[in-house]
C-alpha cells in the first residue's frame, strides 16, 4: 500500500495541544499503542531512532522530575569525505559523504500528560530495545505508518488541530515536530535550545559548535527544573 508522503512545512502551523495528544491516546488500543506514540512525542525521535532505542537509554536517578534519555541515536548526519567532478551540476562537483555516529541526551519532565503511558511501556519492556515487536518487521517505518494511521482513522475530528490533514492522515514525524512546538511554546525554547534537545545543526543560526548546544541540565533548567539544586541537596546528605 502506497501512502502519501505529507510536509511538515506546508501542512503544520502550529501546537496542537496536550487535549488533542490526549484524544490520540484515548484512541490506542493496547499499551503497544499508547507506548509507540508517547515515546515518538516524547523524545522527538525519527523512527528509525526510536526503534534503536533501549531502555537503559531512559535514567531515572538524575532528579525525582526529570527522566533523563542518554545516548539517543541521532540519523540523517554526513560528513564530507571527498568530492567528485560533476559538469552538470551549477557547482562542477559533488561531494561524497559517509553516515556519522550521533546521539543525544536530553530531559523529559515526569509532569507532562503523555509521560504516565510511556511509563507503562517502559514497564512492560524487560530489557533491551522499546520495541522488539517490530524488529522482525521488513519495512518498519512503513509498519509504523500503519499503525499511526490506524489509531488516527479512531479519532472522531475532520481536521488535525493548526492543519488540513484528517486524522486518518496522521504520521509519524508530526509528533517529531509538535513536540519542538510544544518545547517552545510551553517552556520557551529558543532556537538553540531546540538544537541542544534535537542535536540539530541550523544552518540559519551559523555554525552551531558542539560544545555551544546546551546540555541536558541547562534544557531542564529551561524546563523549571534546576539540576544543580537537587544536586546540592544530594550533597546535603552525605
Amino acid at each position: 500500500m502506497a501512502f502519501e508522503r505529507v510536509s511538515i512545512s506546508k501542512k503544520v502551523q502550529g501546537w496542537c495541544g496536550w487535549s488533542f495528544l490526549l484524544e490520540i491516546i484515548d484512541s490506542c488500543r493496547s499499551s503497544f499503542e499508547r507506548g509507540l506514540v508517547t515515546t515518538l512525542f516524547e523524545t522527538g525521535c525519527r523512527v528509525s531512532e526510536l526503534l534503536m532505542l533501549r531502555k537503559d537509554n531512559f535514567l531515572f536517578d538524575q532528579h525525582p522530575e526529570l527522566i533523563v534519555v542518554d545516548g539517543a541515536p541521532v540519523l540523517k548526519k554526513y560528513e564530507k569525505v571527498d568530492e567528485i567532478p560533476a559538469p552538470k551540476r551549477k557547482s562542477g562537483k559533488k561531494w561524497i559523504t559517509k553516515p556519522v555516529e550521533r546521539y543525544r541526551t536530553f530531559p523529559i519532565k515526569k509532569s507532562e500528560p503523555l509521560v504516565e503511558p510511556m511509563l507503562e511501556w517502559l514497564d512492560r519492556v524487560k530489557g533491551g530495545k522499546l520495541f522488539p515487536q517490530l524488529d522482525k518487521v521488513k519495512n518498519k517505518r512503513h509498519k509504523v505508518l500503519h499503525i499511526i494511521r490506524k489509531i488516527g482513522s479512531r479519532i472522531k475530528r475532520e481536521r488535525i488541530p493548526y492543519t488540513q490533514v484528517p486524522p486518518n492522515k496522521l504520521w509519524p514525524h508530526w509528533f517529531r515536530d509538535q513536540r519542538a512546538r510544544q518545547l517552545t511554546w510551553d517552556y520557551g525554547f529558543a532556537p538553540i535550545d531546540l538544537a541542544g534537545f534535537f542535536n540539530w545543526e541550523m544552518p540559519q543560526l551559523g555554525v552551531i559548535p558542539h560544545y555551544t548546544k546546551p546540555d541536558w541540565r541547562e534544557l531542564a533548567k529551561k524546563m523549571g527544573v534546576d539540576i544543580r539544586d537537587e544536586m546540592r541537596k544530594l550533597r546535603s546528605y552525605k
